[in-house]
């Protein structure tokens, strides 16, 4: 789950859960519970640049073997550039 978030840039949690019911369903950096104050979405806020990243497109995950990832598209909002980031799941 991400969130488009104008003061923390965009934010992207998991969860373990097949149908998770609240925010403490969900994990960011480290496996911290994303309802707990000051938990870092996976791969950082805004993917290291909160004041840029502010906005979600639409991801796709991709399996490697064993491994699975997380393509994102992020941007600024229009007229900004989109960058792709991977995030291993």
């Amino acid at each position: 789950m991400g969130f488009d978030n104008a003061v923390d840039g965009v934010v992207i949690y998991r969860s373990a859960v097949e149908v998770p019911a609240s925010r403490s369903d969900f994990t960011g950096q480290g496996g911290c519970l994303a309802s707990t104050a000051g938990c870092a979405g996976l791969g950082g806020n805004g993917f290291g640049q909160p004041s840029v990243h502010t906005r979600l497109g639409e991801a796709a995950t991709v399996t490697d073997g064993e491994l699975g990832f997380l393509y994102v598209p992020v941007s600024g909002g229009p007229g900004t550039p989109v960058r792709v980031y991977r995030q291993r799941d």
